[in-house]
């Protein structure tokens, strides 16, 4: 059978910005397949599996710290959950000075946090990913489309012209009742056709879930569990009432609490916020429960006597499910990640609801309405509509819009609305994936992320170096760090500050020059993202010299290195190395956490920027 490429693949054997990777998915989802795959194509990485059926997880049981010393500087632990505070014993591993280990650690539980409320020891020292169900265009015959997803795709491509196949109702049952777990949907493997064929495997893969040699420690009553997840998963993307849950099911609040961690903690739901309101402050009396995969959904109202295709409403609310599901996997290997959340608001006793927000680093929306429709109308936007209407209120800029829906035509509704096919998140549209956009749909910019002054009044340019590598692993916080600054000085000088960042490879100083010419007497700076891979980079080097010899008459301190991994030893003496000593502007470690852009450090770094740019340019000659 050949290997489906998972999406999720660059991420996991992305830069080596941090020591340690954190795989965490449902059993049976395709993490040891993963990680295998790793194994095979970088050569280094050796594969532990701590499964109770084999002879590693006793060993390291008995001597946890002895087990974890004698593995290879570079290994993949899978199933890291089955051995208890692996986390801290891993930290204290990659924390000695001179370490160089390198842990991937796979779990079909959350690896770390034991208990409910005790410390992540790997915070600022891993990348958690969450390796989620197969989506549709993972599963399409064009597959994965290298760094690009459905998510930069619903904020950049063209979505008019799109022309399915009329599949009609079965195709969508189909592939609600499939899902995306491996065993039910992978071509070549002998799946099963039967329904109840279909809803036995589905319902033996949950019992694996919720198997108790998955979180060793973790003690519950599956009874409890499982009918705490029927309910939910009767009631697909519906409102969390933790009240009414424990009216119906005979428990108390407590205990209802308590399983939506289990199910949680095992990637059998998630939930999906309210995004109303401060997105900082999120109201989890408002969240959202969704299933992980359909399959789960159809297989328990099945079990309950009913079918999904006999009641449209169910069916809708599972087909709205799904929607999210595509989007919430491809968020994983996005080139910028989004959050996530629904929308819903009341006004003079009237509800308006959108299915799924997409909030980017740049506080623009995307919304998406979920309809089982094939003629779409007007109506099916009034609730973006309103959104786009709210959206000043929140401090965001509504981008787009779409209702998806069983049409087979892509249309337009307005400006900036389209109604598109389901079948069209699998096959999305990439013709600008090797160029970004100004925001104005239609109107392609060069490769360059920029916030920038009209033409003819910048004050002040600003170049973003980085290893792109580094950019990706870190999810594109480099890049938003450098229009967090444009944002900080504007705040607090009320001037224009643009920002060019290369993205794809476009030579900075091509940059350079158009700024030239469109703002003669603008002042320059270079904030360079410096890590051992960037010293060791001979573009980015060159850039870094280049850009000091243009400087040297410039009277002002014009590059500022951030160091955001420490260099060591192993980065040679260079004229780049002494130009980064020199002029040394702060250290600020990915360890340190700093790189969320929703995080107050991150603004505070941006903020720090922007104050010494202005100190410089206004300062006496």
């Amino acid at each position: 059978m050949a290997y489906v490429r998972r999406g999720l693949a660059r991420c996991l054997n992305a830069s080596q910005v941090f020591p340690v990777t954190i795989l965490e998915g449902r059993r049976a989802v395709g993490k040891t397949t993963l990680t295998r795959r790793l194994e095979r194509d970088s050569p280094g990485y050796a594969f532990y599996s701590l499964l109770p059926s084999g002879g590693n997880l006793a060993a390291a049981r008995r001597n946890p710290v002895g087990w974890l010393e004698s593995l290879p500087q570079r290994c993949v632990i899978d199933e890291a959950q089955q051995l208890e505070y692996v986390t801290q014993y891993v930290k204290d591993l990659v924390d000695r000075l001179d370490s160089k280990r390198r842990f991937i650690l796979t779990g079909s539980a959350t690896v770390g946090r034991e208990r409910a409320g005790s410390p992540d020891w790997l915070t600022g020292r891993a990348n958690r990913l969450e390796l989620l169900p197969f989506s549709a265009s993972e599963l399409s015959g064009r597959g994965v489309v290298e760094d690009y997803s459905l998510v930069d795709a619903l904020f950049n491509e063209h979505w008019d012209g799109i022309t399915v196949d009329s599949e009609g109702m079965d195709s969508l049952l189909g592939r609600l009742r499939r899902g995306g777990m491996p065993n039910l949907c992978l071509p070549g493997r002998d799946v099963p056709i039967d329904l109840r064929d279909i809803n036995h495997v589905v319902a033996a893969e949950v019992d694996l879930a919720l198997g108790r040699d998955v979180l060793p420690g973790q003690v519950f009553d599956s009874g409890i569990a499982r009918m705490l997840l029927d309910a939910l998963l009767r009631a697909p993307g519906g409102l969390l009432n933790r009240l009414r849950l424990a009216g119906e099911l005979g428990i108390d609040q407590r205990t209802v609490s308590r399983y939506l961690e289990v199910l949680s903690r095992r990637f059998l739901i998630h939930f999906l916020p309210n995004l109303r309101g401060s997105v900082t402050g999120l109201n989890r009396r408002q969240q959202k429960v969704h299933a992980v995969d359909t399959s789960n959904v159809c297989e328990s109202v099945a079990r309950a006597g009913h079918d999904i295709s006999h009641d449209i409403s169910l069916m809708g609310q599972a087909f709205e499910t799904w929607v999210v599901n595509q989007v919430r996997a491809e968020n994983g290997w996005a080139r910028r990640p989004c959050r996530l959340g629904y929308w819903r608001e009341t006004s003079n006793n009237r509800e308006y609801e959108v299915d799924l927000v997409l909030l980017d680093e740049q506080n623009r929306v995307v919304a998406i309405e979920v309809k089982r429709s094939s003629e779409p109308s007007p109506r099916d936007f009034i609730g973006i509509k309103r959104l786009r209407e709210s959206c000043v209120k929140q401090g965001w800029v509504f981008h787009r819009g779409f209702v998806v829906c069983t049409t087979a035509h892509s249309r337009p509704y307005g400006d900036k609305l389209w109604a598109i096919p389901y079948q069209a998140l699998g096959e999305y549209p990439i013709a600008r994936r090797g160029g970004s956009f100004d925001g104005k749909d239609g109107r392609e910019s060069a490769p360059v992320a920029s916030v920038s002054s009209p033409v003819g009044s910048v004050d002040v340019v600003v170049f973003m170096s980085c290893l792109p590598e580094d950019d990706a692993y870190l999810r594109g916080a480099i890049t938003a760090l450098g229009l967090e600054v444009a944002r900080a000085y504007r705040f607090q000088t009320g001037e224009h500050l643009e920002v060019l960042t290369d993205r794809d490879g476009t030579s900075w100083k091509e940059n350079w020059n158009q700024s030239v010419r469109r703002a003669a007497g603008a002042q320059a700076f270079l904030i360079a993202a410096v890590t051992p891979g960037y010293l060791k980079s001979e573009v980015c080097r060159s850039e870094l010299t280049a850009f000091a010899s243009r400087l040297e008459t410039g009277g002002h301190q014009g590059i500022l290195p951030l160091i955001i991994q420490p260099l060591g030893d192993s980065v040679p003496p260079s004229p780049a190395r002494e130009l980064v000593e020199r002029y040394r502007f702060r250290d600020v470690p990915v360890a340190d956490g700093w790189f969320s852009p929703q995080s107050v450090e991150f603004r505070r770094i941006a903020a720090d920027i922007a104050q010494h740019i202005r100190a410089e340019i206004t300062k006496p000659d």
